[in-house]
């Protein structure tokens, strides 16, 4: 079992995914920063922020969740900082919803409903290449939206 010993920058729960900040402290993962989103390992235990967290690393460990189904991929979800899930349409339809855009982490394979093959790999920036959010001081700037078919959404009759 491959693990790190990391000063906790926040409660860290048992069993779910984390990164470290700037500072160098453990924080619970999320998918929604850049940062948040490089998972680093699994924490073996409940641990209170200023105390040191034991981050597994590598091999098989037990994660705080439910519902994972075996053999295939876990991913970091957006039900609560740290939370993994088996179910990724559920991630990509909850993040693309609501949150564009995003990071997705895929953290390793489940072996069972409880336990978790961690094997790591570098967080993906995902988002809508056709969403734009536009206020009433920026219609000005932009005439018109152009459109997958070349046609044109002018703003002023918009």
């Amino acid at each position: 079992m491959s693990f790190s010993a990391l000063p906790a920058g926040e409660y860290i729960y048992g069993g779910r995914a984390v990164a470290v900040n700037s500072s160098g402290y453990a924080i619970l993962a999320d998918p929604f920063s850049e940062d948040r989103s490089r998972v680093v390992g699994i924490s073996a235990a409940d641990t209170a922020a200023g105390q040191r967290v034991r981050v597994i690393r590598a091999d098989y460990c037990s994660v705080n969740t439910a519902g994972m189904t075996r053999g295939r991929p876990a991913y970091l979800s957006i039900e609560g900082s740290g939370r993994i899930t088996t179910d990724l349409g559920s991630v990509v339809s909850g993040y693309t919803e609501f949150y564009n855009p995003f990071y997705v982490t895929d953290v390793g394979r489940a072996r069972d409903a409880g336990v978790l093959k961690i094997e790591i790999e570098d967080n993906v920036l995902t988002g809508s290449p056709n969403s734009a959010i536009l206020t009433e001081d920026q219609v000005p700037l932009i005439e018109y939206i152009q459109t997958e078919d070349s046609s044109k959404i002018l703003l002023e009759s918009a």
